[in-house]
Formats: structure tokens, C-alpha cells, sequence
């Protein structure tokens, strides 16, 4: 690596941006490593039947054209580190590419200045062990979507109801007004915005339904905070219409934002509070409510959705968040545990707890804020 020892002695202070601007050192420093030694089981991860076929061969032979570690390791030689791991795109003796876990000893005792100790470890079944796993996972996710747009049909059904039925009554006033000796223009106009405004109204009912309904991998975005709850709220705005439920949204500040898979929150959120409506409903909660809070603690958004329902059992608690685990007679037991999923996969927690005010439930759901968010 002795160019890029050179490199900095320049006074070159940054080698990766360096490196995107000069291909020329990154071709000498890739080509720079030769390989002095290796144990049988090298010989045998890179394809070889010999050491021969490796000793004196530049180590650039052995990782892809894209792969970064090369540049990446000179850097962390240069700034002095002792130790060096990344996920690498290597190659075997042949050429067929697979991965690996480069780990690099950078300052060997009783060794010469850059001597390194290399190891790779090759991860190419692991990483698609966890492709496999996170394609059922999506499936997963998805079926527990389309199951609970099943149980939202009824409130599908009525928010779609309103505005194509107030559509069709408007059409009929237009007809009328056609009718006449002498229409007037002005109330047609004002009849014609009114169909515009509902169609638009049923359009965004079916883009909520399809988007939940679509299956898609995931894409994360800055979404405000205040804007996810009431997504959520709106998908199950009938169901806490016809069940007598008040609903509350509180938020330390609903512009902060968060990035996340909106879908995913959504469906998160959506299954808390049907959870919270059912249980309700099915114990006959006096003067049922859900609240939705939200708040920032050290960098984290701590949301929680609490209800006033009968609670969880002590027995139950431990339970809530396991696949097939449920209370219900008619429940899946997929709920809470999709719930778990998709908080894990922002990085977040969630866990289940009894409110010590009052009977019920809360659920705490906490996520990393992007930074300075």
C-alpha cells in the first residue's frame, strides 16, 4: 500500500474522494497487495487446487470491479486503524463471483509495516438464506394486509358509499337543471365541481385500499408524523363511527418527520387500533376510547396507542407478539406479530403493557428520528 501512504504524506487528507477523482491511484493502490501466503482452507474458498496458483498474484484478481474494500482497507491503513471488516464482492480462482466477510489485520505483531492478515469468510448461503427469509417475510406481511382490508370492507364499503352517492344525487340535480326551458349555467357549474370534488374524494379512498393491498417491496421516505396517524385514522374512521369509539391524536409536533415504510406504518397502525376497536367491542367497554400520542425522547419517536378496554392478562403478556397467538375465537394471531415485524425492520421496539390509570391496554412503539430530525 505504499501509494497510499504516498498519497497522504502529499497531503492528500481524504483517499476515498481522492480515489472517485483518480483512477489512476485507485488502479495502482487495487493492484498494489500481492498475496505471500495463504492456508489450505484459502486454497480452497477461492477455487484452487494449489497455493502456487496464488502466491505472487495481486490481490485485485480476487475482488469484483465495484467492490470497495480495496480502496476502503488503504483508507483504514492510512488513518492508522489496527482492524478492518466489510461485506466484499469477490471472485473466485475462475472468476464465478461470491461473497464474502473480509476481515483484515492491519498492524501483525513481530511483522513488517504492511504485512496484513486477511481472512474471508465466505457468507453466500447466509446472504441467501436471509433473501429467502425476507421475501416470506414481505408474504407474510402482504396476506396479513389483505386480511385486514377483508375486515375493513365494511368501512371500505361506506367511505366509498358517501361520495359516490352524493355523485349520483348531484348527477340528478344536473339532469334536472338541463330539463329546464332556460338551464342555469351557474348552478350547473357549482353541481359540476361538486361531483369533481366527491369523485376525487372516492379516488383517494381507492388509492389507500390499493396501496395496502399491493404487493411491493419496500420503500422508505420522510413522512411527518401528524400525516401517518391520520392516514391511519381514515382507514378506520367507520369502524370507530359504528362501534361509538371516541379517538384522540396527540403529537409534540405532528411536522417532525420520520423515515419509514409508509405502507408498513400504516398497516401497523391500522392493526393496533382494530385490535383495541375489537377487544373493546367484544368485552363492552363503557364509554370506549383510543387515544394515539406521540412524542420525541433522546432522538427516538415514542408513539402509543392506548385504549380503555378490559387490558391483557398477565398471562397474556408475554404472549401478544407470538405468530399464531391469539385471544380471540376468530383471530389469526398474525396481528401483533406482523406488528413486531415491521417495527424491527425500522430499527424500532414495541412492546405491550397494562395502563396504570385506568383499565386498559397500551402498546409503545419506539423509532429511530432521522438524523437532526
Amino acid at each position: 500500500m505504499r501509494r497510499a501512504k504516498e498519497l497522504r504524506a502529499a497531503g492528500v487528507t481524504n483517499l476515498l474522494e481522492h480515489l472517485k477523482e483518480s483512477p489512476e491511484d485507485l488502479a495502482i493502490i487495487r493492484n498494489g497487495a500481492v498475496i505471500l501466503d495463504l492456508n489450505d482452507t484459502a486454497v480452497r474458498v477461492f477455487g484452487g487446487t494449489a497455493k502456487a496458483e496464488f502466491v505472487g498474484q495481486s490481490t485485485d484478481r480476487f475482488f469484483s470491479r465495484d467492490c470497495t474494500a480495496l480502496g476502503n482497507v488503504s483508507d483504514a491503513y492510512v488513518q492508522g486503524q489496527r482492524e478492518f471488516q466489510q461485506q466484499a464482492s469477490t471472485l473466485r480462482l475462475d472468476g464465478t463471483p461470491f461473497d464474502s466477510l473480509f476481515c483484515v489485520v492491519l498492524n501483525v505483531p513481530r511483522a513488517e509495516d504492511g504485512i496484513w492478515l486477511a481472512g474471508f469468510i465466505d457468507i453466500t448461503e447466509e446472504l441467501r438464506h436471509r433473501a429467502v427469509t425476507e421475501a416470506l417475510r414481505d408474504e407474510l406481511a402482504h396476506v396479513s394486509r389483505i386480511s385486514l382490508l377483508g375486515e375493513l370492507s365494511a368501512s371500505i364499503a361506506h367511505e366509498l358509499g358517501q361520495p359516490l352517492g352524493a355523485i349520483g344525487i348531484t348527477a340528478r340535480t344536473v339532469l334536472n337543471i338541463l330539463d329546464q326551458p332556460e338551464p342555469d349555467l351557474q348552478s350547473i357549474r357549482g353541481a359540476t365541481e361538486r361531483i369533481s370534488l366527491q369523485a376525487t374524494r372516492a379516488g383517494e379512498v381507492i388509492r389507500r385500499v390499493r396501496g395496502m393491498a399491493a404487493r411491493r417491496p419496500g420503500r422508505t421516505s420522510l413522512v411527518p408524523i401528524g400525516e401517518l396517524l391520520r392516514e391511519a385514522v381514515r382507514f378506520v374512521r367507520h369502524e370507530l363511527e359504528r362501534n361509538a369509539i371516541a379517538l384522540s391524536i396527540g403529537i409534540d409536533d405532528e411536522d417532525a418527520h420520520v423515515a419509514v415504510d409508509r405502507i408498513q406504518i400504516q398497516q401497523l397502525l391500522v392493526n393496533l387500533i382494530m385490535n383495541a376497536i375489537q377487544v373493546m367491542r367484544d368485552h363492552g367497554t363503557e364509554a370506549p376510547a383510543i387515544s394515539l400520542n406521540g412524542r420525541h425522547e433522546g432522538g427516538r419517536l415514542v408513539l402509543d396507542v392506548r385504549d380503555t378496554g378490559p387490558g391483557i392478562s398477565d398471562e397474556d403478556l408475554p404472549l401478544v407478539f407470538k405468530s399464531f397467538f391469539t385471544s380471540r375465537s376468530d383471530g389469526l394471531g398474525l396481528g401483533l406479530s406482523i406488528c413486531k415485524t415491521i417495527v424491527e425492520a425500522h430499527g424500532g421496539t414495541i412492546s405491550a403493557t397494562n395502563r396504570t390509570d385506568r383499565p386498559g391496554a397500551v402498546f409503545v412503539i419506539e423509532m429511530p428520528l432521522p438524523t437532526g430530525g
